[in-house]
């Protein structure tokens, strides 16, 4: 199968451990399975901190199963340890299928049926030595099975729009593009692109239609499909049928496709031959040409759904899909076991389904079997990579991929040439542009947008001995592929990397990694520069690179000069500098190697009623959105892990309901509708902070108009990692399900470490139920009184696991669930609070609070739907030991243990906004007597960012107010972010006017009265 040997370039130091010369594998003869190198000793290869390279060599013989591929995958790697922890932790192996086998790997070789080609003395012309004219076929139809066809009507126009670059007809024939084909052979394989293929329906008649060249007679066409797929048209019934023409004249065969047999793709053969009423498929003949086709014959399926049958990986092939590709209004099942029945084993090369950039996957219900996998891959992906009407059950592997790198190496010839290297350490300076073409940029792989964040090369001889000064990498897309002189591109290069001292080293690798990537457009030329700039020359010979020589293209220009006239990326041919251009040596490039990434947009996957994930989904960057007018669920046996996960309901009472905890790595957006928490808990592993403001919060939970529904007190968000990452957070809780109000829990991290912190709140009527650790609420009255009646209609249950945090809490309830009497005047406070003999301590809201560490405000939001009480400075105080006689150990009060809040008689007033801001009242002065308007009112204020500005309800703009009459006045902060606050303090007067005349006291007031 393979056997491969690697050799170290460095010399044995410390024993035979430390380079080895390892042979991976061993030679296997005739493999009579898939080979899976994962266990045992043969798995294992050290690697030391040089590049290794591995080889697979494959010996096909004659007898080799067809349709088999030549492929390996990389299974995982570990990085250190030793011997002993051969082979790899478990886990590092990861295959791209749940279930090894029957899965060929995208570019893999196939090993096909060796099809014969017939010959001919003089092909397609016979005047003139053309090969243009007359005996030729000028076209193939063939109307397939789900909208597929071949088509090859481009006649004299040249129309070869969709096929590859690369296609033999195109490349030799110079302009006539594929209509007829070159002598000898007189032979095309047309590639199976759209309008080029067909599929086939089992037991279906269909008709192929051909025409003849411009010879006025006896132009003969016979078509031959191979049914069986076994490298011949030899057997009874694959010859369809045969016509005789004259010049440009119409012949249709019309035939049936076997109703069992062999199903996927094989050849269709167009032979045509003149003078010839028995064409052969394979004989010499004089004149004509042959033409052959890809089909794929797929079988009858049953009406009502579309099942994938893995002729190859595009989603998008009818060729793939029984009845077609599958539309919105479709049932499609991946699943090997109904392809290949009962086992799901397959009797041919078997692909999963891969989602590209552009592409919109639809189905009305799609079901992903546990043998299967879905993969999207886009780069650049369609608005929905992937739209589902009804439910997406996933009981095999759905995997977005989100990264994408690969060495691609330009270059692998031998050639040594002391002149061919950017790296001259016998100049004082060098400037080198190498041109890369579009075309072979595509070939190697490369997509548009794709990043190359690094450049390899090795050297074959080292000459220098010191750095190349001012080493600089620059680049710039260019419209042409060649240089047209020794006359350097002097546009504008963006520099990448440098400048800088950089050493070569050999033996080894050299690693140039790019300060910023180089990024390709996808249809420009790549021109790379690279020049030095030293004082003098640093070896008595060149570092040199093995170099290739690119055909009759001018690819590389390299100036030098060893006599520092100018700087190395400016030099131009002059007196001086030398070139290669004189010695005839412009088409020679240097050995490099791209280090290659690739960015990936973002993949929408949408859901219109239920996700079920009973198997794996690797969410990648991606965002599963949850739309459409019904209730939705999410469910399964596995627990999901999305990137992001979003709601866009109709309206925002449509619910989603949760059946599984989820994990959400990036976001959860609440854009419009109800996501029910159901008693399972979300978990956030993005630790950012919040953005927005705190009616319409962005970052790791979103919200437009939308709503979290805890209501269960193990309905818990867990945010994750968050530890001395400060700054402001909110969730946005919603208050029930029939008619929700907007109560976002928020938090300000201001100091220490926090850790994780855990959430859940839920609504109780009369406080019942109780949250488990908590037994009444009694007042701190003696005797204790029950405080019930006086408490909010809520429970939060929270808690962190760091140790040392300080944060400001705000928790926001319905008005529906305050107590009569609460408002401003009478609001609540914060209270250390345990019972007797429980270890759960918990805290409540209520007066007297026992000191300052305790504060809070409480008011009404400018948001009319919620109240809230704030707890500042908050840092999880530890309860002393209760003596004797009571058992009560100390404790951290507030960790996962419920908050009520409960009245309170000292008034102060507070509008929270999510900027921070606080507007504090200091101090009021009352009117001493009606009509003195002598009163005050003086306030602080803290958070937000200065300067502020202040707008009073009497108009007035300076932040603190005298000469006021007995009133209330209320003031709006605004700070220079345009976040604002507000707060009101109400002015009386001292020393009123007594209802009756009677007898005075008090301070004397300037009174008259009649």
């Amino acid at each position: 199968m393979f056997d491969t040997t690697y050799v170290s370039p460095f010399p044995v130091t410390a024993g035979t451990d430390d380079y080895p010369s390892c042979r991976f594998g061993q030679t296997i003869a005739n493999p009579a399975t898939n080979l899976d190198f994962v266990n045992g000793v043969t798995s294992c290869i050290h690697l030391e901190y040089d590049t290794t390279y591995f080889w697979l060599t494959y010996d096909v013989k004659a007898n080799a199963t067809l349709g088999n591929f030549l492929d390996a995958d990389l299974r995982g790697s570990a990085v250190g340890g030793t011997a002993g922890t051969c082979p790899s932790p478990g886990g590092t192996g990861i295959s791209v299928t749940p279930n090894p086998g029957g899965f060929s790997i995208a570019g893999a070789s196939l090993i096909d049926a060796p099809y014969c080609i017939g010959t001919y003395t003089i092909g397609t012309s016979r005047t003139n030595g053309s090969y243009t004219n007359n005996d030729y076929i000028t076209h193939v139809i063939l109307n397939g099975a789900n909208g597929t066809a071949i088509n090859t009507t481009t006649g004299a126009k040249n129309d070869n729009t969709g096929l590859p670059s690369s296609l033999a007809c195109l490349v030799f024939n110079g302009g006539p593009g594929c209509d007829f084909t070159v002598h000898p052979p007189d032979y095309e394989l047309w590639s199976p692109v759209l309008g080029r293929t067909a599929v086939l329906t089992q037991g279906t008649g269909y008709s192929v239609q051909v025409r003849a060249g411009t010879w006025p007679s006896n132009n003969d066409i016979a078509v031959f499909i191979d049914y069986n797929h076994d490298g011949d048209f030899g057997d009874a019934g694959e010859k369809l049928g045969q016509v005789s023409l004259p010049g440009l004249g119409i012949g249709n065969i019309p035939f049936t496709v076997p109703a069992a047999g062999y199903l996927g793709k094989t050849r269709m053969r167009v032979r045509e031959v003149t003078g010839n009423s028995n064409i052969d498929p394979c004989s010499l003949e004089s004149f004509g040409e042959i033409e052959d086709f890809t089909i794929t014959l797929s079988p009858n399926c049953p009406s009502g759904i579309k099942l994938w049958l893995g002729n190859t990986t595009d989603w998008n092939d009818p060729g793939n899909w029984c009845n077609g590709v599958p539309a919105i209004t479709d049932n499609a099942f991946i699943d090997r076991a109904q392809v290949f029945p009962p086992a799901g084993t397959p009797t041919r090369p078997y692909f999963h389904p891969v989602i590209k950039s552009g592409i919109v996957a639809n189905a009305r219900n799609l079901t992903i079997s546990s043998l299967d996998t879905i993969v999207v891959d886009a780069p650049t992906p369609s608005v929905n990579s992937l739209k589902v009407a009804k439910d997406l059950t996933n009981n095999g592997k759905l995997l977005v991929t989100n990264s994408y790198s690969n060495n691609l190496v330009f270059g692998n010839g031998t050639i040594v040439n002391n002149i061919y290297t950017p790296f001259k350490s016998q100049s004082t300076d060098a400037r080198t542009q190498i041109i890369y073409s579009a075309a072979e940029l595509a070939a190697a792989g490369m997509l548009a947008n794709d990043n190359i964040s690094g450049l390899e090369f090795s050297l074959v001889f080292k000459g220098s001995i010191n750095a190349f000064n001012g080493f600089t990498v620059s680049y710039a897309l260019v419209p042409f592929s060649q240089h047209a002189n020794n006359v350097p591109y002097a546009g504008s290069l963006k520099t990448v990397y440098g400048p800088t001292a950089f050493t070569t080293i050999f033996p080894g690798v050299n690693t140039v990694n790019l300060n910023s990537p180089i990024v390709w457009d996808g249809t420009s030329s790549l021109l790379i520069q690279y020049c030095f700039d030293n004082t003098m020359n640093i070896g008595s010979n060149d570092d040199r690179i093995a170099i290739t020589q690119t055909t009759g293209i001018k690819s590389t220009l390299i100036l030098s000069s060893t006599s520092n006239a100018a700087p190395g990326c400016a030099m131009v041919p002059g007196a001086g500098v030398t070139d290669n251009f004189f010695a005839g040596l412009s088409s020679y490039r240097p050995n490099f190697t791209f280090l290659l990434d690739r960015p990936y947009g973002k993949a929408i996957i949408k859901v219109q009623e239920d996700w079920i994930n009973n198997g794996v989904f690797v969410a990648g960057f991606s965002r599963v959105v949850m739309d459409s007018s019904i209730a939705q669920t999410i469910s399964g046996s596995q627990v999901t892990t999305f990137n992001e996960l979003e709601l866009n309901k109709s309206v925002n009472t449509q619910t989603v309901t949760m059946l599984k905890r989820i994990i959400v790595d990036s976001s959860l957006v609440l854009s419009q509708g109800l996501l029910l928490m159901n008693g399972f808990n979300i978990t956030m592993n993005n630790p950012s902070a919040s953005t927005g403001n705190l009616i319409a919060p962005q970052g790791p939970f979103a919200r437009t108009n939308g709503y979290l529904i805890s209501e269960k007190e193990l309905s818990t968000v867990i945010w994750k990692s968050i530890n001395s990452l400060t700054g402001y957070r909110v969730i946005p809780f919603g208050s029930n399900v029939g008619a929700p109000n907007y109560i976002p829990f928020s938090f300000n991290h201001k100091s220490g470490n926090i850790g994780n912190v855990t959430i859940s709140t839920y609504s109780a009527p009369n406080n019942l139920p109780f949250p488990s650790v908590v037994t009444h609420l009694n007042n701190t009255i003696i005797p204790p009184a029950n405080n019930a009646a006086s408490t909010v209609d809520r429970f939060w249950l929270v808690q962190k696991t760091g140790s040392t945090a300080v944060a400001d809490i705000v928790f926001r309830f319905a008005n529906s669930e305050r107590p009569v009497g609460m408002s401003a005047f009478n609001q609540g406070k914060a209270q250390p609070f345990r019972t007797t003999s429980n270890t759960n301590s918990w805290i409540r809201l209520i007066t007297p609070h026992t000191s300052s560490t305790y504060t809070q405000t409480y008011g009404s939001s400018a948001a009319p739907a919620f109240d809230s009480v704030r707890v500042v400075n908050w840092d999880w105080p530890t309860l002393p030991q209760s003596p004797a006689p009571y058992t009560d150990p100390a404790g951290a009060i507030g960790n996962s243990h419920p908050w009520v809040v409960t009245l309170n008689t000292a008034p102060c007033g507070y509008n929270y906004s999510s900027s921070g801001i606080l507007v504090s009242v200091t101090n009021v002065t009352n009117e001493t007597c009606a009509g003195f308007a002598n009163g005050s009112i003086n306030i602080s204020v803290s958070g937000g960012s200065a300067p502020y500005t202040y707008l009073w309800s009497n108009g007035s703009v300076t932040q603190n107010q005298s000469n006021l009459s007995a009133g209330t006045y209320t003031v709006t902060v605004t700070d220079s972010n345009g976040a604002t606050a507000t707060t009101s303090a109400t002015v009386n007067v001292s020393n009123q006017l007594p209802s009756a005349l009677g007898a005075m006291s008090g301070p004397a007031c300037n009174l008259s009265w009649n």
